[in-house]
């Protein structure tokens, strides 16, 4: 595993369980089970990219492709200004887009 992939993993999956331990205590419209579904989808891409560090198989990298479209769709909804948006503020869009781009390394470099 390199040090970029290694990174990524620790973004994605570290920024997404903070969000879903706030998503459990708090009461917003945010909550929309999409955003919900969003932040285990992250947990589970970054976890994956955490593990991957053994073996590479097939399945990470459907998942890396899954996370990374899904990626693109947050940014069309920002783009779009929707309502209840997951990146609803320019800090979360930021991070997004730089996950986003270590996705595309990790998922180019393997």
């Amino acid at each position: 595993m390199n040090l970029i992939q290694f990174l990524t993993g620790l973004l994605v999956a570290g920024e997404s369980i903070i969000l879903y331990f706030v998503m459990k205590y708090k009461s917003s419209p945010w909550l929309t089970p999409m955003n919900r579904a969003y932040v285990v989808i992250d947990i589970i891409t970054g976890l994956t990219l955490l593990a991957s560090g053994l073996k590479w198989i097939p399945v990470q990298r459907i998942i890396l492709l899954t996370s990374a479209l899904i990626h693109i769709y947050r940014d069309y909804e920002a783009y779009r200004g929707m309502e209840n948006r997951y990146a609803f503020n320019t800090p979360l869009l930021v991070v997004l887009n730089i996950r986003l781009l270590a996705l595309f390394y990790v998922i180019q470099n393997n």
